[in-house]
């Protein structure tokens, strides 16, 4: 196929204070091989140089690819950006991007034929692990979580995706209804939302992205925290959110808003475990709050070896924490 006969794909970069990598990032979808590629820069409000880079970028571009420039002040938090971004963009699969990650050159053209070879709703690849320097530090795959889709659907192939290295069928997400609160992991949401409605993901064991690890990124609050006190809050806000889009997809589980949209068989899906791990979330965003009696009855909710791993050193409070932490280096 030449670029005239491919299908429109949109790859929309996502941006907020990051303006030490966003250059690095934006030039990484510039240098896209795909052909019919539109290129979408939303930036949410940064309070830093972030859009006056992109917007010098923008302004000096001259290759091939569609480029739109977007100032976002939608409500609702990563997932109303998310969707904001959305309908600005006119593709047919969408890739998401980070501010602060760089893609390889061919991401978009092996995302898409997979996405075309397959009809997949939800795709993701595997990604290498850089700091802030940009040296490689882990290549990853699939791994255990502390929360994990695949988990939920037990008769289907769904799995959790990596939001920095996923990209989505555009009839897919529109099907979806953004929820009335806040969301900061867009991809827990449209994996829980799309395993529901029984939908196809497919996984591509190739690194396409360099995923960026640093102390200011938004899905690393705990790295940002000055003190372990304010890392174990930025814990118990984010475990608060989870479970909150945890009852969310419950409550679509339970009152029969999920079958394949395209046979209208229900999905089976593992309600004590959703439950069980939304009980989880809910005792880790009290934890501080909680007596060491309560915290010992919490583990029956714990349902993997990840969570198990977070409770064990914290039951008895960060006092014990600190001193593990010392000892360890780790915990």
């Amino acid at each position: 196929m030449d670029g005239a006969e491919l299908p429109r794909v949109s790859l929309i970069l996502l941006t907020f204070n990051q303006q030490l990598y966003v250059a690095e990032a934006a030039r990484s979808a510039f240098a896209q091989d795909y052909p019919n590629l539109e290129l979408v820069f939303s930036d949410h409000g940064s309070s830093d140089g972030t859009l006056a880079i992109l917007e010098e970028l923008v302004a000096g571009y001259s290759g091939p690819h569609r480029v739109i420039l977007n100032r976002s002040d939608a409500p609702g938090g990563v997932l109303g950006h998310v969707y904001d971004a959305l309908a600005r963009s006119s593709g047919g699969l969408i890739v998401g991007a980070s501010g602060d990650d760089v893609s390889r050159p061919d991401r978009v053209s092996r995302l898409a034929a997979r996405w075309r070879s397959t009809g997949a709703a939800i795709l993701c690849s595997a990604s290498e692990t850089i700091d802030s320097d940009g040296r490689v530090l882990a290549t990853r795959g699939r791994r255990d979580m502390v929360h994990d889709v695949a988990r939920y659907f037990p008769d289907s192939h769904a799995f959790h995706v990596h939001g920095a290295a996923a990209a989505y069928d555009r009839r897919a997400l529109e099907a979806l209804a953004p929820p009335d609160f806040d969301v900061m992991s867009e991809d827990m949401f449209f994996g829980l939302m799309l395993g529901l409605r029984g939908a196809r993901f497919e996984y591509l064991d190739e690194p396409l992205v360099r995923y960026r690890l640093h102390d200011k990124a938004l899905s690393n609050p705990v790295a940002a925290a000055a003190t372990l006190a304010a890392a174990e809050y930025a814990i118990e806000r984010h475990s608060a959110r989870a479970a909150r889009l945890l009852r969310h997809a419950e409550d679509a589980a339970t009152n029969g808003r999920h079958c394949d949209p395209g046979h209208g068989r229900p999905i089976r899906v593992d309600l004590r475990r959703l439950r069980a791990d939304a009980a989880f979330h809910e005792a880790r965003a009290g934890w501080s709050r909680l007596s060491p009696a309560r915290r010992l009855g919490a583990l029956r909710w714990a349902r993997s070896p990840a969570q198990l791993r977070w409770m064990l050193p914290r039951l008895f409070g960060q006092r014990f924490l600190a001193l593990q932490k010392q000892l360890t280096g780790r915990a």
